[in-house]
């Protein structure tokens, strides 16, 4: 059981070799250090038909992605608890790390700060905010173990501004 002072964190769907604790860590992390610690949030790690269906139902596209993020609204009589959702596809984790030349695991860690990250607030839809964003995840990755390319980019959508919300 994960101890009351940090966000609750679970891990469902397709794990394939990836350790929950360091995706759990990575989420918990990234919330402390730019949210609060009243979170519950479920990492769902998905196939890609999965994912282009939550992506062409609450965006609108018609493609899979990497990584995906819902906020849902504050709770009546707790304003403090936020929840969220975090959706990552591990097939496309999967061409990524590949390209990158990253572990599966590796991957999926930067998604799910990333996705973390995106339930906290910040955004990578700007030149500035994406700097930020970018700076957000290899500090929250440097203190998980890891490290991430100050260039990362959802690689499946390059001339975007990083990975989905």
């Amino acid at each position: 059981m994960e101890p009351s002072n940090q966000p609750l964190v679970e891990v469902t769907g397709s794990l394939r070799g990836i350790r929950t604790s360091a995706v759990k860590q990575a989420v918990r992390q990234a919330l402390r250090r730019h949210g609060s610690d009243e979170w519950r949030v479920c990492v769902e790690l998905c196939c890609d038909e999965r994912m282009r269906d939550l992506n062409l139902r609450f965006r609108g596209v018609d493609e899979s992605t990497d990584v995906l993020s819902f906020q849902a609204p504050r709770l009546p009589g707790n304003a403090d608890l936020r929840c969220g959702d975090i959706a990552i596809s591990v097939e496309f984790a999967s061409r990524q790390a590949k390209e990158r030349g990253v572990s599966l695991e590796h991957e999926v860690v930067a998604l799910a700060i990333h996705g973390a990250l995106h339930l906290a607030g910040l955004d990578d839809d700007s030149p500035a905010n994406r700097e930020n964003m970018i700076r957000a995840m290899n500090e929250v990755a440097v203190e998980c173990g890891f490290d991430i390319d100050k260039e990362w980019a959802s690689v499946g959508h390059a001339g975007e501004q990083g990975a989905a919300r």
